[in-house]
């Protein structure tokens, strides 16, 4: 049906065996706090975001952040991602090229505290953003290019170049991941993109402008592609 089609948002309370929709929301990302599992919030493309206080079992959409938004397809797509250390969540949200928004309330209300740029005109597509889990205030944002914050998403530099790939990382970047043992002795960060697999073996030492150093490539043979359209042609 129309509400199927269009996207929604399910929930599962027995490991994943049996599903039931909860919230006819077209939610494009869903992060739960990890300082307290009650609290969801759910990235939307309306220029509104979805918030949870039971687990994910009901949903209360915000105000608009973006009344009329200015993303591609006229759409204002936002990727979440909470806090670690602190009552933060922050959404890269896809109006004005890319902006970086922040809530302390674990998403119920939300402040605009910079405008990067990342997504350029294809935030639609290529939207990623990522919070340090030891260092609320280190925040990394990617769209056609990967940006750092040290400041809790005030100021942003830019940290790849696609167009020196294999040696930045590839253009249009989908996933930011950092390994479940992140810390001093394993201060790694994994990007996805358009280009395969790339590593921050050490993700503070990436701040080195447009030169995009400190990654590393690590596709190693990996073959994939993606068919945009196809033709056939009649005997």
């Amino acid at each position: 049906n129309d509400n199927l089609a269009s996207g929604a948002i399910y929930r599962s309370a027995d490991g994943g065996a049996s599903w039931t929709r909860v919230s006819t929301a077209k939610a494009l990302d869903l992060d739960f706090d990890p300082r307290n599992a009650a609290n969801a919030v759910a990235g939307l493309d309306d220029g509104t975001i979805a918030y949870s206080r039971d687990a994910g079992l009901t949903w209360t959409r915000t105000a608009p952040l973006v009344p009329s938004p200015s993303g591609s397809r006229n759409t204002a797509r936002a990727e979440i991602a909470f806090a670690r250390t602190q009552a933060l969540v922050y959404a890269s949200v896809d109006d004005n090229k890319g902006e970086v928004w922040r809530s302390s309330d674990s998403g119920a209300t939300w402040e605009l505290v910079s405008n990067p740029g990342h997504l350029g005109v294809q935030g639609d597509y290529d939207n990623a953003i990522w919070v340090d889990p030891t260092d609320a205030s280190h925040v990394l944002v990617a769209g056609l290019d990967i940006y750092e914050s040290r400041d809790g998403g005030a100021t942003f530099a830019q940290v790849s170049d696609w167009r020196r790939a294999p040696l930045s990382p590839h253009a249009d970047h989908h996933a930011l991941v950092s390994p479940p043992d992140f810390g001093p002795a394993h201060p790694a960060l994994y990007d996805g993109n358009d280009g395969g697999v790339y590593e921050a073996r050490d993700v503070y030492a990436i701040s080195g402008g447009q030169s995009g150093a400190g990654w590393t490539n690590l596709d190693d043979g990996l073959a994939v592609t993606q068919f945009y359209s196809g033709a056939g042609r009649t005997a």
